[in-house]
């Protein structure tokens, strides 16, 4: 049974650790959740989580933060699950849920072998890009008005 939810129960922990313990991985390079900083800044969490029975099968952390603004630090679609929606769902309800707080832009940053081309079909746009980052490939920041 394919189920969503915010994230605030253990399976959010679960997929954090998860998180770390795979960040590694060069298909998708995941950033590590960015704990301590909620503690010295103004953050409200989106999280939104996509399980399969018990299992947690895609995820989005974000951050609304200072100046009302949404950073979206990890997403993540288990592969055999892509292409099926559920990114898109996942982006959206976060999305949502920061304009409903009257966030007006979104901001994030990825790799050049992660998913810059599914927040291109999803309104994103690039705005810097830093080159050999790591050696080799590159990171881009982008953004898009809510």
């Amino acid at each position: 049974m394919l189920s969503f939810g915010n994230g605030a129960d253990q399976n959010m922990l679960n997929w954090a650790a998860w998180l770390r313990m795979h960040h590694q991985d060069p298909k998708w390079a995941v950033h590590v959740i960015q704990e301590s900083s909620a503690n010295i800044m103004d953050f409200s969490r989106l999280h939104q989580l996509a399980s399969y029975g018990d299992k947690v099968i895609a995820g989005i952390c974000s951050e609304v933060y200072t100046w009302k603004l949404l950073y979206i630090s990890v997403f993540f679609v288990e592969e055999k699950y892509r292409n099926q929606g559920l990114g898109t769902i996942l982006i959206n309800k976060v999305e949502e849920k920061a304009k409903q707080l009257g966030v007006t832009l979104a901001h994030l940053d990825t790799f050049d072998f992660q998913a810059k081309d599914f927040y291109l079909k999803h309104g994103y746009e690039v705005f810097g890009i830093l080159d050999d980052c790591p050696q080799g490939h590159k990171r881009y920041y982008m953004r898009k008005i809510l």
